[in-house]
């Protein structure tokens, strides 16, 4: 099998096809309590389409310089971040539990089409002008698709992928009624040759062979799970 790490640009592979891309400015709420404080912003957008989108998004407290997932940990620890979609709106929300200095944030949204729907749109509004290099890489899109994981179900086979490593992932989660929302996944939970078996928890789990994911709620409703598989390793 070819090692897709080592593509800079090949046509033969599929690249992420953004139906979406929205860019805004968020004020940053500061409360302070004691020694310390929270700050906070949020915001939403309408959702331009018939469909929830696959929404992902990235923020910037220093004017542009430095550039970060909304929903990834962040840095320093001791926040978190969230992005999802509804029928007629789109959402974010990002908190620290220490006061920062800048006072908005930068948001850059896009949107991918989800994979149980086809239907014609029109090009995104691009936030800058976009070239291919194929002297740079780009991340070759290996598998995507929707699964549905019943409940009660420790390590359910999303996609055997057999890259031989973890790759980088995507996953969306649909909670029903509109609702479409980022999820993180955990990376090679299973190093330690173990399956997860906590009750009454939802995450996936990523091993170099295949993405699982553990929905072992022993009531409730299965998971229905968009999934982008890259070929490029989760750094």
């Amino acid at each position: 099998m070819v090692d897709l790490r080592k593509f800079e640009f090949n046509s033969k592979f599929k690249m992420d096809n953004v139906i979406w891309a929205y860019e805004t400015t968020s004020t940053i709420t500061t409360t302070s309590y004691g020694s310390g404080g929270v700050s906070n912003f949020n915001g939403s957008v309408s959702n331009p389409f018939s469909f929830s989108l696959l929404v992902f998004g990235i923020y910037s407290i220093d004017n542009g310089v430095t550039w970060s997932d909304l929903i990834l940990p962040q840095t320093p620890q001791f926040g978190w971040g969230d992005v999802w979609s509804e029928s007629s709106t789109i959402y974010w929300q990002w908190e620290r539990d220490f006061i920062v200095s800048a006072s908005t944030a930068k948001i850059r949204l896009f949107g991918f089409m989800p994979s149980d729907v086809n239907v014609s749109v029109n090009a995104p509004t691009p936030l800058s002008k976009f070239y291919l290099n194929t002297e740079f890489g780009y991340d070759n899109l290996i598998a995507n698709g929707v699964a549905t994981i019943p409940n009660y179900n420790t390590s359910y086979v999303v996609y055997a992928h057999n890259l031989g490593y973890i790759p980088k992932v995507m996953l969306w989660v649909d909670y029903g009624g509109g609702t479409v929302r980022r999820f993180v996944q955990q990376n090679n939970l299973t190093n330690t040759g173990t399956t997860p078996t906590t009750v009454n928890e939802q995450y996936a789990y990523l091993t170099n062979t295949q993405l699982l994911f553990c929905n072992n709620v022993t009531s409730g409703d299965s998971v229905k799970l968009y999934y982008r598989i890259y070929g490029g390793q989760n750094g």
